[in-house]
């Protein structure tokens, strides 16, 4: 049996640093293989393989494509790693933005708020949180990829909610997501929401750049 780490593309575009510590740690801790693109490198599982991966769309992408897989996050993980060096926040306050990809993905989710916890974070809900979540940035107010249509048609076909729509009623929509912020900070672990939390004027962060603080 093989486990590999699907770093994600657009996380590690967004963070090559944090990305490029958190693959070392892996790779010398675990042996973990490193893995590509999750649109390509799927074909590299079999049935025994394992997959862990960041992006939401990759967790999509390799359920679906190998589905005999095991596949986790990187969150529930890191949370078996008895001696992970997690960095204490002092209790800040960061409100929690649950993706829409991950509505279904309920472990993942307590894996997130459970790392919060262990980093001493007050991560503050909203309203449409677990498997009432709804947003994805403007990602979902855009044309799907085509890749997905045969990818993870489950997932962003059958049960998809997109509505592309014109940028100005993208940011109205950000905008109006926005309502739900009570603090300056909010957590993500996908960066299309964190795109879409920039244009409404906060300040967006990624849960892994708050993790691989303590590598």
């Amino acid at each position: 049996m093989a486990t590999y780490f699907f770093p994600g593309c657009k996380y590690s575009k967004y963070n090559p640093k944090s990305s490029d510590i958190l693959k070392s740690y892996l790779l010398e801790k675990y042996d973990i293989s490193i893995a590509g693109c999750c649109s390509l490198d799927y074909k590299k599982l079999n049935s025994q393989d394992c997959a862990i991966f960041v992006c939401p769309t990759c967790a999509a992408i390799l359920e679906e494509s190998a589905p005999k897989s095991k596949v986790i996050s990187i969150y529930e993980f890191l949370l078996e790693d008895e001696s992970f060096p997690w960095s204490n926040f002092q209790m800040e306050k960061m409100t929690i933005q649950d993706c829409w990809r991950t509505f279904d993905h309920r472990t993942m989710q307590e894996a997130i708020r459970s790392i919060n916890k262990k980093m001493h974070i007050e991560g503050i809900e909203i309203p449409n949180n677990y498997e009432k979540a709804d947003f994805c940035g403007v990602t979902l107010l855009k044309e799907p990829s085509p890749r997905y249509q045969y990818l993870a048609p489950n997932r962003f076909v059958k049960n998809a909610i997109f509505s592309p729509s014109s940028e100005e009623k993208q940011k109205q929509a950000m905008m109006k997501q926005a309502l739900n912020y009570k603090t300056e900070k909010i957590l993500c672990y996908c960066t299309g929401c964190m795109e879409g939390v920039k244009i409404s004027g906060h300040m967006p962060i990624h849960l892994l750049d708050l993790v691989t603080n303590g590598l």
